[in-house]
């Protein structure tokens, strides 16, 4: 489906919310005035005709415009539906997280428009007690949407998710990758428009240009992945270490021999000389039985062959 038709059938479910508004308001105005003449507050030839005339062309319009978007087939109907409340879902959560909370009642509202915009209003709001002169402060954190440049912004998931995480939610998207993102200042949010350019790993804004957006989002990868190699050498050296390789022996034997012992018998049957045995285990204080794990800890190497002998004889014993 071509961009251009899904903006048309966002457009007619729009349509048909603010003439549903229009409609409410006209008919509460027309029907206001009905009552004050039932209870003879006013005569009836004070009824101003073009009131009631308004409220018939709003239910008229209402009535024309729902069957206008009822007409189109029912995928497209659905796709219009979703990319609205996907588009609300998306501004709120923009303006909770960039906007932030006042003494009094903070409230975020969305709207549509012709351009995607950002604001807060402030007012007075509630005084904080009897005894205290002092007023709280209502705030509204406001965001327009706009119909043309919400779909892309839907689509693409993933880069919502990058731009959100770089603290700058995105609320309009074009297809080149022009974009319209959340900044804050205090406590007060609005909108900057610029370039936004993405992968899987990341993304770059800038608001001089689509080429400078590109040229920033290779460098931001490059450097991403430079440091990924330079962790992967590091992890890479880190486990050819010989602390590394002991710190798997110590794990292994305790997972498979924690409660196996070796003696001195064991240390002799090894090959190992008796003065060198009791050299160890003047070091170490090592007495003429310890657990395999005890071995491991004391770094010896010769100590740590002597458990993991022993415990290869046990694991393949069982």
């Amino acid at each position: 489906m071509k961009i251009q038709t899904k903006v048309l059938d966002l457009q007619k479910l729009l349509a048909i919310q603010t003439a549903e508004k229009e409609e409410a308001a006209t008919r509460q105005t027309a029907q206001r005035l009905l009552d004050n003449v039932m209870s003879g507050q006013t005569a009836g030839d004070e009824i101003n005709p073009e009131i009631v005339k308004a409220a018939r062309l709003a239910h008229s319009a209402a009535i024309n415009l729902r069957a206008t978007f009822a007409a189109l087939p029912k995928a497209r109907r659905e796709q219009a539906r979703h990319v609205e409340k996907t588009a609300m879902e998306i501004a709120i959560a923009a303006a909770r997280k960039m906007g932030g909370s006042y003494s009094g009642d903070t409230t975020q509202r969305v709207t549509w428009g012709t351009a995607a915009t950002a604001y807060t209003v402030t007012d007075q709001g509630d005084q904080y007690s009897c005894s205290c002169k002092y007023s709280k402060t209502n705030a509204v954190h406001g965001i327009t949407l706009d119909p043309a440049r919400v779909h892309p912004l839907v689509e693409s998931e993933r880069l919502r998710y990058l731009s959100d995480r770089d603290g700058l939610p995105l609320i309009a998207l074009d297809a080149d990758g022009k974009a319209t993102w959340l900044k804050s200042t205090g406590k007060q949010i609005a909108a900057e428009n610029g370039w936004v350019i993405g992968c899987d790993r990341c993304c770059y804004h800038s608001t001089w240009s689509r080429e400078a957006a590109v040229k920033g989002h290779a460098k931001k990868l490059a450097q991403i992945l430079e440091n990924e190699r330079q962790r992967a050498e590091r992890e890479k050296a880190h486990k050819a270490s010989p602390e590394y390789k002991a710190e798997r022996r110590a794990r292994l034997i305790a997972r498979l021999c924690g409660a196996v012992t070796a003696t001195v018998e064991d240390a002799k049957a090894a090959g190992y000389c008796l003065p060198g045995i009791e050299q160890f285990q003047r070091t170490h204080g090592i007495g003429n039985i310890a657990s395999l794990p005890a071995l491991v800890k004391t770094g010896n190497s010769m100590a740590a062959s002597l458990a993991l002998r022993i415990a290869r004889k046990v694991a393949k014993a069982a």
